[in-house]
């Protein structure tokens, strides 16, 4: 498995540290549905937090609305609340995009089921890579609908699956690349 840090999702290859000192940080936005006390919310905040400032300006969105964590995302990221009413509420969309867009984000790291919002946006906009952080372990135990999943999964450029079992869901039911995940 790969360490995502040390991974250039825009070129696809190893980070050369030795040659991003020139490099210009990349912004990068955290999609999750809310701020609540939950465990992908905890971890969207605890990675947009820590991400390293001379590579990444941090960005986070919370697609639904805020919450508890809000007091604990560090100063220096950008946060935006969009309170998305239903699955495609276009104006919460459009906001989304002209976020992505009037921000230069490069990297949108969709956190469980904001990858539907992600795959939306990277639509319109084809040039910001898309990764999904899939927290949620019973997908690899109810099975949804593999031919949506598929679909969704087709604009990502990677996968980060919590559990061996969310691996062998995507690699075996939805035929994803391994080297993807």
């Amino acid at each position: 498995m790969k360490n995502i840090l040390d991974f250039d999702v825009i070129s696809g290859d190893v980070w050369k540290a030795k040659n991003s000192a020139s490099a210009k940080p990349r912004a990068v936005l955290h999609l999750i549905d809310s701020l609540a006390i939950g465990g992908a919310e905890r971890v969207a905040v605890n990675l947009v937090n820590h991400l390293p400032r001379e590579r990444f300006v941090p960005h986070l969105c919370a697609t639904r609305g805020g919450g508890p964590l809000e007091k604990e995302i560090k100063s220096d990221v950008s946060v935006v609340i969009l309170n998305k009413k239903s699955t495609v509420d276009l104006a919460a969309l459009r906001k989304l995009y002209r976020y992505i867009r009037d921000n230069n984000i490069e990297i949108i790291h969709a956190h469980s089921s904001s990858l539907f919002a992600a795959f939306l946006v990277g639509i319109l906009l084809p040039s910001v890579r898309l990764i999904w952080h899939v927290h949620f372990g019973r997908y690899a135990i109810e099975k949804p609908n593999g031919l949506i999943f598929r679909i969704l999964l087709s604009r990502f450029k990677y996968i980060i699956a919590v559990n061996q079992p969310l691996v062998d869901w995507l690699v075996n039911d939805l035929s994803i690349e391994a080297n993807k995940i």
